[in-house]
């Protein structure tokens, strides 16, 4: 009795002790949900972070200093700089080691200057920017310093300018692939509705070839968005066969459940819960079939 008595007051003070506010336990708060969002701007941050001390490690190459300002600009485009505050010192730090590399390798600094130019314009920095573009095109024709002129001179409705440019820039391509692409990318940005009205600058010979090489394009992509077409076909048929095959399965799986369960049945006789079994493992067995 006296254990008894001890353990009932025992739990009666738990039980309380409890109900007390500030002497019972609290509940941790729930966990804060996870930022998606925060957590991809960290590792992208992250990823630049080590391309900047590759870079700043290596002051004259190239390849680094390229892969440092590209994935700095792409923090800006992408609206992870505003996000996260960067600090506006990396953008100088890029554009130091983009013009330390054309130092050591002038051979490449129209592609360095176009790297630098579309950096400075990602991070708002449009006048620095363009001027560097057009400091690459000096130093040779590219097509990434064309193509972010050229959308320029498109939204700004500089034609004359455009022209100008596409003009520049055709002679210096050397292959008939970048020839294709100055035209039509002329054409694109010219606004005009007819080849003739985009090409209004290039020679007889210009125009003819991108008219030759414009139909073997749309007539090459044609016969790929027919290809695409015959094999999402053949997919398509194949995932019908595939459930007509799983739907004969699993109806053979239920027939012969069933079969089974009507064998059970039968041979119960009067045992007692021997129905109650039979029931049970036949719903067992459908729950089987797939």
């Amino acid at each position: 009795m006296k254990i008894r008595a001890v353990l009932f007051v025992v739990l009666t003070s738990s039980s309380v002790l409890a109900c007390i506010p500030g002497l019972s336990k609290p509940k941790p708060p729930p966990a804060p949900p996870r930022d998606h969002q925060a957590e991809r701007d960290a590792q992208k941050i992250e990823r630049m972070e080590k391309l900047r001390v590759k870079a700043m490690a290596a002051p004259g190459s190239a390849s680094e200093a390229g892969d440092f300002a590209f994935a700095l600009a792409g923090l800006h485009s992408d609206g992870v700089a505003a996000r996260r505050n960067l600090p506006p010192t990396l953008v100088d730090d890029a554009a130091q080691c983009l013009d330390q590399a054309r130092t050591t390798r002038p051979e490449e600094a129209h592609e360095l200057l176009s790297r630098k130019g579309e950096l400075l314009i990602a991070a708002g920095r449009q006048d620095d920017g363009f001027r560097a573009l057009r400091e690459s095109m000096d130093a040779r024709p590219n097509l990434r310093a064309f193509e972010l002129l050229g959308k320029s001179f498109k939204q700004q409705n500089q034609i004359d300018d455009l022209e100008k440019l596409c003009k520049q820039t055709l002679p210096a391509m050397r292959s008939e692939t970048q020839r294709y692409v100055i035209l039509d990318k002329c054409v694109a940005f010219s606004g005009a509705s007819t080849i003739e009205g985009g090409l209004r600058w290039a020679s007889a010979k210009d125009v003819e070839f991108y008219r030759q090489k414009r139909a073997e394009v749309q007539d090459a992509n044609a016969r790929f968005q027919e290809q695409k077409r015959v094999e999402q076909k053949e997919e398509w048929q194949k995932q019908d066969r595939e459930r007509d095959r799983a739907r004969r399965e699993k109806d053979g799986c239920q027939r012969q459940c069933a079969s089974v369960h009507s064998l059970c049945k039968a041979s119960c006789g009067s045992t007692s819960g021997c129905l109650g079994r039979c029931q049970s493992d036949a719903w067992s067995c459908k729950s089987s079939c797939r």
